[in-house]
């Protein structure tokens, strides 16, 4: 029952990123995130995070029991990267571009927050193979940017150590 950022959240890693804003839509954001894990696994850097939309007055008095059922149909494994927003979706619908609040969403989202690929509705098998290799491919170009930052630090660094201090002039 904590608050979270979700730009917080997807900073510095690969993200699925599924959206669910109406209950009809669960199952779908369900199967992409279970085929998610069971084909990339829990690689570092990679997550995946579910948020799900709860609209309306009237559910807002139930959070507490809301959350709860969220908490005990999720698998334990899962429990952390679900965010549950009790909110309109409507701004954050318009921004990503979802149309229909019944379907599922799937997103890819690369460690700077940008959105690389989406779907919707169910994962199919040639949609999931399309995305392993994206996720394959974002993580080594993440690992890539890492280690040469790394190296350039290292490097300047050392060149920063063969220096010879400066002396200031002295005054005759």
């Amino acid at each position: 029952g904590e608050k979270a950022s979700l730009s917080d959240i997807l900073g510095g890693k690969v993200s699925l990123v599924t959206v669910c804003i109406r209950e009809m839509g669960r199952p779908m954001v369900d199967s992409w995130a279970t085929t998610f894990r069971k084909k990339i696994g829990d690689q570092p850097g990679v997550q995946i995070v579910q948020l799900s939309f709860v609209e309306g007055t009237l559910y807002k008095m139930f959070k507490s029991s809301l959350l709860g059922a969220l908490k005990s149909r999720t698998a334990e494994e899962m429990q952390a990267g679900h965010l549950m927003a009790f909110a309109n979706s409507e701004p954050f619908r318009e921004a990503i571009g979802i149309k229909n609040r019944v379907v599922g969403y799937a997103f890819l989202v690369d460690p700077e927050r940008r959105i690389r690929w989406r779907a919707a509705g169910y994962a199919l098998h040639h949609e999931m193979a399309f995305l392993a290799q994206a996720v394959e491919e974002l993580t080594t170009a993440t690992s890539s940017r890492a280690t040469s930052s790394r190296a350039a630090t290292s490097s300047s660094a050392a060149t920063s150590r063969k220096r010879k201090p400066s002396r200031a002039p002295s005054k005759a």
